[in-house]
């Protein structure tokens, strides 16, 4: 496997029309596991945590092959590969967008993104993006988050704060 990289280092395919539920979607089996990626995260306000995830860019074939990304927790995987159908020749996996997939998206609604993990984990959308704001408030985020000498209710109202201005939790559909 590759050495994981930071989503911000992943370009995102431009999308212009936002993926809903039941979409159909095509991801090449070649590419599947080509962006490996390390999401950090903090849990419930106190637990540094981390995974890898997968960067894969989907087809919508629903609305005519728009481009879009999703992220597959490492550990999802194999999930990901039984629930899907094998097509062309075996050299594409096509599925449907279930509640079972989360997403994020631009402020404007658009550039909407798919990932597929364990919905315990409480990640904001931020830190699958690659813009630069959202990196730089990112940072204050964690510095702020890894103030031990501040009260948790601190903590989390400026984190909130940072989280109401560039991102929020991923979505469900």
């Amino acid at each position: 496997m590759a050495e994981p990289k930071r989503p911000a280092d992943v370009p995102m395919p431009s999308s212009t029309i936002p993926v809903e539920l039941n979409d159909d979607l095509r991801v090449t089996v070649a590419t599947l596991t080509e962006e490996p990626v390390l999401v950090e995260w903090t849990q419930n306000w106190g637990s540094k945590k981390s995974d890898t995830y997968y960067a894969v860019t989907f087809s919508n074939a629903t609305k005519n092959n728009d481009p879009g990304r999703l992220f597959i927790a490492s550990k999802y995987m194999d999930a990901f590969k039984a629930a899907s159908k094998v097509i062309d020749d075996g050299n594409v996996y096509s599925f449907k967008v279930d509640d079972k997939f989360r997403y994020g998206q631009d402020a404007a609604g658009k550039n909407r993104f798919l990932v597929l993990h364990d919905p315990s984990n409480k990640i904001f959308q931020h830190r699958f993006a690659s813009n630069k704001k959202i990196q730089y408030a990112t940072k204050a985020g964690d510095i702020v988050t890894g103030a031990a000498n501040r009260g948790k209710e601190e903590v989390k109202l400026v984190t909130g704060l940072i989280a109401s201005k560039f991102g929020d939790e991923l979505r469900k559909f």
